[in-house]
């Protein structure tokens, strides 16, 4: 039996929030509906300007978001 793998998020440079292992992640609005997640990987946006909120649709790049998160050093 594979061990199941929890979902990971990482914040990319510049970019969106990439969640792997999505499948069976629920993501809901402010009025707790859920949005349909068909894949396993999902991209939401951090910049605000994507046409299809919450998901990324590249905007940050035509718009030149910056961000660099980093973990605080142990």
């Amino acid at each position: 039996m594979a061990e199941e793998t929890k979902p990971t998020i990482t914040v990319e440079e510049n970019g969106p929030l990439y969640i792997q292992g999505a499948k069976g992640l629920i993501l809901l609005d402010s009025e707790g509906d859920p949005f349909e997640l068909a894949d396993d990987e999902v991209a939401l946006c951090r910049c605000g300007q994507s046409r299809n909120k919450p998901f990324c649709d590249d905007s940050h790049i035509r718009t030149g978001f910056q961000s660099s998160v980093k973990a605080p050093s142990k």
